[in-house]
């Protein structure tokens, strides 16, 4: 008679990995270093097989940078934790106060610092504390008056979008032709559909500095690279969109107007319009949407 026999699975894990899974389902009271030295010396104890557990009670130095490196997360929680607090306080809420490790949302903060700081290496800033206090500002302005600390999870995208757009705008190279590119497009709008809307954000007006800085990379005149933008989408009967001012289809559009005006300047077009022209701004205004769109 055969009797099917199960095996205990013998688990391999590395102490580093265990100690981030402590770290996450365990409560902040309970020291993981002696936790996981209890845990081996317990096991000891009733004669378990520990094949590679020894990894557990030696190696001082994994040991001290497991703590280090809890110590440093914990850190910037607190660090965060502050921030928030501080922030939310000088928004007119009133006087808030940092969440006490024992309150029933320190998880949540948790959670929601890990995105402040992946927000951090994304953009790679030098001051941690400069990138907390533009997500959690940025955040709060988002969700405007029904702030909840669960939202940043949803707007932490649009937190890095409006982070994108405002280094657009505040590396412009040259604002003073931006503000002329506007304006043009301001009458030539007007002379295609009158009563037009205007710019409403400041995504708007990111978008009329890429175009501009495409128009002069085509020694373009900004009315005939705007114009060309209206007749090139005419078929539509719409107003383009900002964001549709400049791209290849944008280019297109531009060399298809200045031929079927029988004319070209001496170099109006640089030898090299075929390549793709993008500055480190418009390169990471295009890997920021492409990864909106990839997430849809």
């Amino acid at each position: 008679m055969q009797t099917n026999l199960k095996r205990d699975p013998i688990l391999h894990v590395k102490r580093s990995d265990l100690t981030f899974l402590l770290i996450r389902y365990l409560p902040d009271s309970i020291g993981i270093t002696d936790f996981v030295d209890n845990l081996f010396m317990s096991a000891s104890k009733n004669k378990m097989q520990l094949k590679g557990m020894y990894r557990f009670r030696a190696r001082t130095r994994t040991k001290e940078k497991g703590e280090r490196s809890q110590q440093a997360e914990n850190t910037k929680v607190e660090i965060f934790n502050r921030l928030l607090a501080s922030i939310r306080t000088k928004s007119g809420i009133g006087i808030i106060k940092t969440l006490p490790k024992t309150d029933g949302n320190y998880v949540l903060l948790k959670e929601i610092t890990a995105l402040a700081i992946n927000f951090h290496e994304q953009i790679a800033g030098a001051n941690l504390e400069q990138s907390f206090m533009f997500f959690i500002e940025t955040g709060i302005e988002l969700m405007r008056k029904k702030y909840s600390l669960s939202k940043f999870k949803y707007y932490k995208d649009k937190i890095y979008e409006r982070y994108v757009v405002n280094s657009i705008i505040k590396n412009d190279n040259a604002p003073d032709k931006s503000k002329k590119f506007y304006l043009a497009w301001k009458k030539i709008v007007q002379s295609y559909a009158p009563g037009a809307v205007d710019i409403e954000s400041e995504e708007d007006y990111a978008d009329i500095v890429l175009a501009r800085m495409e128009a002069d990379k085509f020694k373009a005149t900004y009315e005939d690279w705007i114009t060309s933008q209206f007749e090139g989408l005419s078929f539509l009967d719409v107003v383009p969109n900002f964001n549709q001012l400049y791209g290849v289809n944008a280019k297109k559009r531009y060399r298809e107007f200045i031929n079927n005006k029988s004319y070209k300047k001496a170099g109006e077009i640089s030898d090299d319009t075929e390549d793709d022209f993008e500055t480190d701004e418009q390169k990471l205004y295009f890997e920021m949407l492409r990864k909106l769109r990839s997430s849809e």
